[in-house]
């Protein structure tokens, strides 16, 4: 996690100076320099703005993150397993997550027919657990 602050200087020249410090990284970078305080607080409204939205982001998908975690202590072996290259089923795309799914696997066969359409293969297969790691969390919900 980024533990950010902003900080507002005005310089000897009467001009403002909206400064990000982003603490775990060591780095202050400049966001916006006026001589309008007005038009500074605006930029500094709109990057708070833009954190919060991010961290409410961050905080709805913690429950698949804790799916993740489910994964890898079930499956301790399961990032290691083999792309699956003469697959037929779609389902084998998820390797051995796909026992998670016992009780809808046609539903997430379709699921995954549809994912095929926009993702190849390879991509399902190394997103596998993020995948169903969200399936797991639409299908609790």
């Amino acid at each position: 996690m980024h533990y950010v602050t902003f900080k507002i200087i005005e310089t000897k020249g009467r001009e403002f100076i909206l400064y990000l410090h982003n603490h775990s990284q060591k780095l202050i970078s400049e966001k916006c320099r006026s001589e309008n305080l007005d038009e500074i607080v605006e930029v500094l409204k709109k990057e708070m703005k833009y954190r919060k939205h991010f961290m409410n982001a961050l905080n709805n998908y913690i429950p698949v993150l804790n799916r993740i975690d489910y994964l890898k202590q079930k499956y301790p072996d399961g990032r290691n397993e083999r792309f699956p290259d003469e697959w037929t089923d779609p389902l084998k795309l998820y390797g051995c997550y796909a026992n998670e799914l016992v009780n809808s696997k046609d539903k997430e066969r379709q699921e995954l027919i549809k994912l095929l359409d926009t993702h190849s293969p390879k991509w399902i297969w190394e997103n596998r657990m993020r995948l169903v790691a969200e399936r797991l969390f639409i299908r609790d919900f």
